[in-house]
């Protein structure tokens, strides 16, 4: 039987517990005026994304693609465009995690599963997601650290030195950011030699947690930091 839906109203299970009233079941809405048409989410109706940059001040807007879906990048100072191959991640691309952090006790500052001072931060799960971009701004005072990006195939690991486990992929040395300045670390190789991209082969590995170690150090520097990468998790297409 076919499922019966009613606009304004949430789906219910199809299959309650005995003796309970019917719960409601993960949906959203699917109509174009918000009409509230709320169909049930899953692989034949996944749930809608967009991917998103930062913008110079910090706050994030939605990226342009071309017709293949490939997303566009304006580099700074050229009119030159350079579209990033990640056809595959447009529909499924999501924000893993925003920091946006400036320094007000001098000290090893890293970003993983928070943005905060100190040699232990715990590391950043992204064991369901693939295609890992990480686009950093410096927006404080001076220039950043020489940082780390640090890899793990486990979970349960925090920043710093002598915190290195069996399971550590890498370190992989990012360089540092200039005031203003801006930087995105990808694993696609076409961009390896382009002005304002990084090329980290590591986030092409089977990553389960990261950390951006010692990024910043210095009173009143700071940084705006995004992860994006694509759900593991297979849509209707797949």
């Amino acid at each position: 039987m076919a499922e019966e839906y009613v606009k304004g109203r949430l789906p219910q299970e199809s299959n309650p517990t005995p003796g309970r009233y019917p719960g409601f079941v993960a949906s959203h809405d699917v109509s174009e005026d918000e009409s509230q048409d709320m169909r049930i989410t899953g692989k034949k109706n996944p749930l809608p994304s967009m991917l998103y940059g930062i913008d110079s001040e910090g706050n994030p807007k939605p990226v342009n693609v071309d017709d293949n879906g490939n997303v566009l990048t304006q580099l700074t100072g050229s009119i030159e465009e350079y579209a990033l191959p990640v056809r595959e991640v447009g529909r499924a691309v999501e924000v893993i995690r925003n920091y946006s952090h400036t320094v007000t006790n001098a000290g090893n500052h890293s970003a993983g599963d928070v943005f905060r001072r100190g040699n232990d931060v715990p590391a950043l799960d992204i064991s369901n997601y693939k295609n890992i971009i990480i686009s950093i701004i410096n927006t404080g005072v001076g220039s950043t650290n020489i940082a780390r990006l640090i890899t793990y195939t486990s979970h349960g690991n925090v920043s710093g030195d002598g915190k290195g486990t069996i399971t550590e992929i890498s370190r992989t040395d990012i360089p540092q950011i200039p005031e203003g300045g801006k930087l995105v670390i990808t694993g696609v190789e076409g961009l390896k030699d382009v002005d304002g991209f990084m090329y980290a082969p590591v986030l092409n590995a089977p990553i389960v947690e990261l950390v951006i170690g010692l990024i910043i150090s210095n009173l009143d520097s700071g940084v705006v930091i995004q992860i994006i990468g694509e759900s593991r998790q297979k849509g209707v297409d797949d």
